[in-house]
């Protein structure tokens, strides 16, 4: 049982607002939390992808980058990751009409 990469979770998420409306834009915070006891977590990359709707992605990002590096993440430390979307118009539409 012993461990040699460290166990990244996600801890907890929120938007902002909390409902989204088709067009909108809105800001993500996702608590990632190192979960191993004594491995420190070092260089991880984090990458958001949007499902997608007749081809189309539900959400992109405002900045156009949608991962972010934290450098380091000590053993049962948490750190929240803030990213800015916009959600699709005609992908919230589409799926609607359905």
């Amino acid at each position: 049982n012993e461990r040699t990469k460290a166990r990244i979770i996600v801890d907890s998420f929120e938007t902002d607002p909390a409902r989204i409306l088709a067009g909108q834009d809105f800001t993500l915070k996702v608590r990632m939390k190192n979960a191993s006891n004594s491995i420190v977590a070092s260089n991880i990359l984090f990458t958001f992808e949007s499902e997608t709707v007749s081809d189309s992605p539900v959400f992109t990002t405002v900045n156009g980058s949608n991962s972010v590096v934290v450098n380091s993440l000590a053993p049962g430390a948490s750190d929240t990751l803030t990213i800015k979307f916009s959600s699709s118009r005609t992908a919230f539409l589409h799926d609607h009409d359905q």
